[in-house]
């Protein structure tokens, strides 16, 4: 995670920006790191604990919990078919 300053490149924005970047950990592909963040971020607003601490709405925080490895995805599993008789 890091902190960001952006100058506005607008005449009428003489103002910084100031705000968070959630940097995606190398082993995650984008697709993977926005479908992980959204899904643990609709976790979060069912009411499910955060693992950090963090003063941030539902999907900063979602995502700082992806990026930091405290919740990752589950290993595919291969299920035997059934039989029907």
């Amino acid at each position: 995670m890091s902190l960001a300053a952006v100058q506005a490149t607008s005449p009428h924005q003489s103002t910084i920006v100031e705000g968070y970047v959630i940097q995606r950990p190398a082993e995650f592909s984008v697709f993977e790191f926005v479908i992980l963040s959204g899904l643990r971020a609709a976790q979060l607003i069912r009411g499910c604990t955060p693992r950090i601490e963090s003063s941030h709405k539902v999907i900063m925080t979602a995502q700082m919990e992806v990026a930091q490895r405290l919740v990752v995805r589950a290993p595919n599993e291969v299920v035997a078919p059934v039989e029907i008789l």
